[in-house]
């Protein structure tokens, strides 16, 4: 649904959820609920470990650099920036699954306009950009999760300990 749009002058191709569902159903079968998910799938639960190392790196580095005994509460700027590091790792992990999935739903959207596909698989389209340009055309555009994924990684950890402390948990990051 996110990746169909209508034509100048034309309906859109479905009136909500549940049309985009029954639709896709019945011109693809049940499989055709979940293309594309094999990127997200791969990469999800990797990226939620690299994710939340880094940020534990990140507090580490942070203590280290200001001094702050482990006993201590970090503040939520500390936690903020420890949050932004953990985008890092997370980015470089990412961004090669990024690229090829917004590859194969371009590629989708002019499939529908009558193109012939150029990947026929999600693996197809890495061994494809791999012998077009090695790495560097795997990650091709990363500095742009990069760019989404600092802030939002800040604002997600800094915001978690925010509500956290609000509610009485815990003190974040405290060894005892």
């Amino acid at each position: 649904m996110q990746t169909t749009v209508a034509r100048p002058g034309e309906p859109p191709p479905f009136t909500g959820m549940v049309d985009c569902a029954r639709k896709t159903i019945a011109t693809e079968g049940a499989l055709g609920m979940y293309r594309g998910v094999v990127s997200p799938l791969c990469s999800n639960v990797p990226v939620c470990a690299i994710c939340f190392w880094a940020y534990d790196a990140g507090k580490r580095g942070v203590r280290a650099a200001w001094g702050t005994p482990a006993e201590q509460q970090l503040s939520l700027a500390q936690i903020m920036l420890a949050g932004a590091f953990s985008a890092v790792p997370q980015a470089i992990f990412m961004a090669p699954g990024d690229r090829v999935k917004v590859l194969l739903q371009v590629q989708a959207e002019a499939v529908q306009r009558g193109e012939k596909p150029k990947y026929a698989s999600f693996a197809d389209c890495v061994a494809k950009l791999w012998r077009a340009g090695g790495l560097r055309a795997i990650y091709f555009g990363w500095e742009a999760t990069l760019l989404r994924d600092v802030p939002s990684s800040a604002a997600y950890f800094g915001t978690y300990e925010f509500v956290k402390r609000r509610l009485g948990g815990a003190d974040a990051g405290v060894q005892r």
